[in-house]
């Protein structure tokens, strides 16, 4: 039987991964782990987990676990949310013409993630953005629920 998981801390994991973090779900127990890249090295044989401290030891053992059992389900937010479209629906849903061109434009080209925060910023649209951008992460975390059978709550 399938554990029901809080879906806000399934999304809060999410947003807080980055690329070389692996996000996993316990569909028994509703836990939800996240490792960074050296835990899961050290995990998979990379080096001795002894030489590390205690609370490291810990992680790794749990990022040991997380890989070994199937209980646990990979989720890899990176691979499930893809930012460079994230930013251009966020600008094609402004319904002011100038500013969506404006965000088009930040995306074009080299440093389009850096260009895309700094237009945000100075069109006054964190708000916004944040609220698209944890929707999306949202909508990306039920699809995966759905699809692993996880059952979640709100």
């Amino acid at each position: 039987m399938n554990a029901t998981i809080k879906l806000s801390d399934l999304v809060e994991t999410m947003e807080s991964q980055d690329d070389e973090s692996e996000l996993f779900v316990n569909r028994v127990n509703g836990e939800i782990l996240l490792f960074g890249a050296e835990e899961i090295i050290i995990a998979e044989g990379g080096d001795d987990p002894d030489r590390f401290p205690q609370w490291q030891r810990k992680i790794i053992a749990l990022a040991n676990a997380a890989l070994d059992n199937d209980d646990y389900i990979e989720m890899d937010a990176a691979h499930e949310i893809d930012d460079y479209a994230m930013m251009r629906d966020f600008s094609d849903s402004i319904s002011d013409l100038v500013i969506a061109d404006q965000l088009h434009a930040s995306i074009s080209g080299r440093g389009a993630f850096h260009h895309f925060r700094k237009s945000v910023d100075e069109l006054d649209l964190q708000e916004q953005w944040l609220a698209f951008k944890h929707q999306a992460y949202e909508s990306a975390a039920i699809a995966w629920c759905k699809e692993n059978n996880i059952n979640y709550s709100q």
